[in-house]
């Protein structure tokens, strides 16, 4: 195996693929930081230009795309509490907060810090792993992801949200926000109100602008004592107290790689769900005196390092099993089918030179990112100097095109000011987002799994219980809603 590595790594090293490595690390973090543009979209359009590439060139680059947008759309999470990407909602709360407080610096540190200890323990996970990786993720059908996404939606409720009730209620109107559409079982539209626009179904981007960038600048309008807020002076990322925090959050950045590396194999889980899922361990093991949702340096470390763990451990089914977990896998993987590489259980053997050479490149990438991101922290401070009408009038200026850049259609505009509107009044009752945002996210994945399997059980409901793996979630679940019933009680 080392011999392997070494030879991925010569493969990687060679100066074409560095520079495609540079250059899709760079569009990444580019992309991540713009609202409206996504991986997937970026891939999509670079689509046409693979094939006139090297495989393994092309193949480096849209891998340096993806997880390179990870850690991108923090930064417009921590700066401006606009996430740029759907796995940078987790950090948005803390992130924001500790901006506040002056300490961006420390916090797009430990992001970045964060992201490169996470994509480097998620590929050496790729590397030495993936065999008992892939045996584990293969043990998942219909019934294991309805009750790990089950149990995914229990945590958001219980973990994310200050009362029980209000998180009940936005996790049902997220999952009704994501049933908006064509049914994929019976191809029958639901929920349009009579608008065609509608029939494809509401998009992640929208909602998320909608939420985190009209509403905030509602809010902020009618708040106008919180317009001079952010003049105040930002500490510096190596002051004392900087470094501190940043020091203080090793054990959440281990944490965080662990449960990142683990969704990333599952399909549909990924960054968004790994990301949610670490910032709930860590709140948890925090207790009820931390300061998670008002600036705890562990609500950035743990989701941030998870959902970059997440994005390169992806690439486990994909390759071992020609099976793409999300959609920028799926456009991976078509551009591999393209140049006629066999993909699959030999690929190990039979593609060795792209297997270990996408590996060490993941390893530079992640090395370009750390320097480029901790390069770039001096010069995205300066945007907390800008005052706050003028970032928000641009920000309002980006949502407004990253509404229209989804379609091409001003009626997605339309909608994405309904929901900020929306946002805004649950923003002035105190709800927060995040069980919202993760029922859109869950809610289609729950309902789909959920019908496989009663179409493969013939409709018998106790079957859900029949594996150790389900069982695990469920009890997990009476375990949480029993902790729950009782602080209620004790309140």
């Amino acid at each position: 195996m080392i011999t392997d590595i070494l030879m991925g790594f010569t493969v990687a090293s060679s100066m074409q693929n560095l520079i495609y490595c540079l250059l899709g690390v760079s569009l990444g973090l580019l992309i991540g930081i713009l609202p409206g543009l996504g991986p997937a979209a970026t891939i999509a359009i670079l689509l046409p230009y693979a094939h006139l590439s090297n495989p393994i060139s092309s193949i480096i680059m849209m891998a340096g795309i993806y997880y390179g947008s990870q850690y991108g759309g923090s930064i417009t999470a921590i700066l401006l509490r606009l996430p740029g990407e759907a796995s940078a909602v987790a950090i948005t709360s803390d992130g924001y907060a500790l901006a506040k407080k002056g300490y961006a610096g420390a916090a797009l540190g430990v992001s970045s810090i964060g992201s490169f200890v996470g994509g480097c323990i998620a590929t050496i996970c790729i590397a030495y792993f993936a065999p008992m990786l892939m045996d584990f993720a293969l043990m998942f059908g219909a019934r294991e992801y309805f009750a790990l996404l089950f149990f995914g939606a229990l945590v958001a409720v219980c973990i994310n949200s200050e009362s029980f009730y209000k998180g009940i209620i936005l996790l049902c109107v997220g999952m009704m926000l994501g049933c908006i559409g064509t049914d994929v079982g019976s191809g029958h539209v639901r929920y349009n109100f009579g608008f065609l626009e509608l029939n494809s179904g509401l998009s992640f981007i929208t909602l998320t602008m909608g939420l985190y960038g009209v509403a905030e600048i509602l809010f902020f309008i009618t708040e106008k004592h919180q317009q001079s807020f952010f003049r105040m002076k930002q500490k510096k990322i190596f002051s004392a107290k900087s470094v501190r925090l940043i020091l203080t959050s090793w054990k959440s950045v281990l944490r965080g790689s662990v449960v990142g590396s683990l969704m990333g194999i599952l399909p549909g889980g990924g960054g968004a769900l790994g990301s949610f899922l670490s910032y709930a361990v860590e709140k948890k093991i925090a207790g009820k005196k931390s300061l998670f949702g008002h600036g705890d340096i562990r609500g950035v470390a743990g989701p941030e390092t998870a959902n970059n763990a997440a994005s390169q451990t992806s690439f486990i089914p994909m390759v071992s099993l020609g099976f793409p977990t999300n959609a920028v896998m799926a456009l991976i993987l078509s551009v591999i089918i393209m140049h006629g590489i066999t993909i699959g259980p030999g690929a190990v053997k039979n593609s060795a030179e792209l297997f270990w050479g996408l590996i060490a490149s993941m390893f530079i990438g992640n090395i370009i990112l750390l320097w480029m991101s901790l390069a770039m922290i001096p010069f995205l401070l300066k945007i907390l100097y800008v005052p706050r009408v003028v970032i928000y009038t641009i920000v309002l200026l980006c949502c407004v095109y990253g509404a229209y850049y989804i379609n091409y259609n001003v009626f997605d505009i339309y909608v994405m000011l309904l929901i900020g509107t929306l946002g805004f009044i649950l923003k002035k009752a105190n709800y927060e987002f995040t069980p919202l945002l993760l029922g859109f996210i869950i809610g289609p994945k729950l309902e789909e799994n959920f019908r496989t399997f009663m179409h493969l059980n013939n409709g018998d409901v106790l079957n859900l219980l029949q594996t150790n793996i389900s069982l695990f979630f469920y009890g997990c679940c009476l375990i949480l809603i029993f902790y729950k019933l009782r602080d209620l009680q004790n309140k």
